[in-house]
């Protein structure tokens, strides 16, 4: 997107809010339409259930709505919104108590053909024992082949074979992948 559109995309946040701040429903409407498909999408992509996803969707826009006077102008509104999304995730899965597939499981451990040790590694546990909005905020760092996996693997709970079927990739490049991004995720924690 160049650099005048950007500029432009702001204005226009800026005065539906604005309007929006004066009770305009018709500028907060348009605020959901230019950014509910975004937000659904990156919902989406850390929450399994489509039913649950949509329903976060509309609470990022329903807390936004109640929070609106606290929004900022000197920052993005898209910025503002995707950090409710991202925290709405969050509570998601702290309420939800979801325990997430100990990092590395079914990887490989060493030259062997044995696969899975049912024991995790010292890093899984280093990684099992964080908190979900620390392994979300690491995982939004990774490049994206990288963040697709372990969203997949770490977030959305799939097996290897469902990732390599859902992204139509080879089993041993999605082991790989989950194992490059463990790695990232691990080097970001010790940093």
């Amino acid at each position: 997107m160049r650099e005048s559109d950007e500029k432009t995309n702001a204005n226009i946040d800026r005065e539906l809010v604005e309007r929006a701040l004066r009770d305009d429903q018709k500028a907060f409407s348009a605020l959901v339409q230019r950014y509910s498909e975004q937000i659904l999408s990156y919902i989406s992509s850390y929450i399994h259930s489509s039913a649950d996803a949509e329903d976060l969707c509309q609470e990022c826009f329903n807390k936004a709505f109640r929070n609106l006077e606290t929004y900022r102008s000197e920052y993005a509104f898209s910025t503002w919104l995707f950090n409710i999304a991202q925290n709405l995730c969050i509570d998601y899965f702290r309420k939800s108590k979801l325990s997430f597939v100990p990092i590395g499981m079914g990887e490989i451990r060493g030259e062997g053909d044995n696969w899975s040790s049912g024991a995790p590694s010292p890093e899984e546990s280093v990684i099992n024992g964080q908190e979900v909005e620390s392994l979300i905020h690491a995982i939004d760092s990774l490049d994206k082949k990288y963040r697709e996996v372990a969203i997949m693997r770490f977030i959305k709970e799939f097996a290897y074979e469902e990732i390599a079927s859902e992204l139509g990739l080879p089993l041993n490049t999605v082991r790989t992948r989950v194992k490059r991004a463990k790695e990232q995720i691990i080097k970001q924690w010790k940093s």
